[in-house]
């Protein structure tokens, strides 16, 4: 599968893949990752719209705190909690 550049697309799909980038630049990943999806739908050689797909991804991903992360913010604060009691 050969690959291609943004500039070998055609003018709507480009305008999506602006759109994207600049989605994903204000970090609003989820409108980034859908109209990155548009692109790749119709024309799945793009490199550039992989690669930006990806990226977006991977921030939506870090920024989320899941439960692990909750839990060892919770076990960190767990002396603090006992050092107060012993206080009053």
């Amino acid at each position: 599968m050969a690959e291609k550049s943004v500039n070998d697309l055609p003018r709507e799909l480009r305008l999506l893949f602006t759109k994207g980038s600049d989605a994903l630049a204000r970090e609003n990943y989820d409108y980034a990752i859908d109209l990155f999806n548009q692109v790749l739908n119709k024309d799945p050689q793009i490199f550039d719209c992989r690669k930006a797909l990806r990226n977006a991804q991977f921030r939506k991903a870090g920024k989320g705190s899941g439960l692990f992360k909750k839990m060892l913010n919770t076990a960190a604060s767990q002396p603090m909690v006992g050092k107060g009691n012993m206080a009053l």
